[in-house]
């Protein structure tokens, strides 16, 4: 388990890059027709106009666009054991969260785990 998702976005949007919906492209006729948020998109070299290898679809380019999610990408960007230990942490919440044979502590309930807000101030 990587941040290469985080590096990549981050990369792609800091270097010239422009995304340009995708066309003719069976994945993104596939990702609409099933209600995926309208497709893929493609990305080019803006000063050449060369198609690039990387596609995206709308929910990863919120990622770029919207100030808050784009401090949480870069954040993630620049530290792989940080995403790694995060999203552990989060993945064992989530999985712990209906075991009633766990005391409340260990299942992230009143008292324990992390909060929303603990993980915003570390940004």
């Amino acid at each position: 388990m990587t941040n290469d998702f985080f590096v990549n976005l981050m990369d792609c949007t800091d270097n010239y890059v422009c995304w340009k919906k995708a066309t003719n492209d069976a994945a993104a006729a596939t990702t609409r027709n099933e209600g995926g948020g309208g497709g893929l998109y493609d990305a080019y070299n803006a000063q050449t106009g060369e198609r690039l290898k990387w596609k995206a679809s709308e929910v990863d380019l919120i990622f770029a666009s919207n100030a808050e999610l784009r401090a949480i990408a870069e954040y993630y960007a620049c530290d792989n054991s940080r995403f790694v230990e995060d999203f552990v942490n989060a993945w064992v919440k989530v999985m712990e969260l209906d075991r009633f044979d766990l005391d409340s502590k260990r299942r992230g309930g009143v008292g324990g785990g992390e909060n929303m807000e603990s993980t915003r101030s570390r940004l």
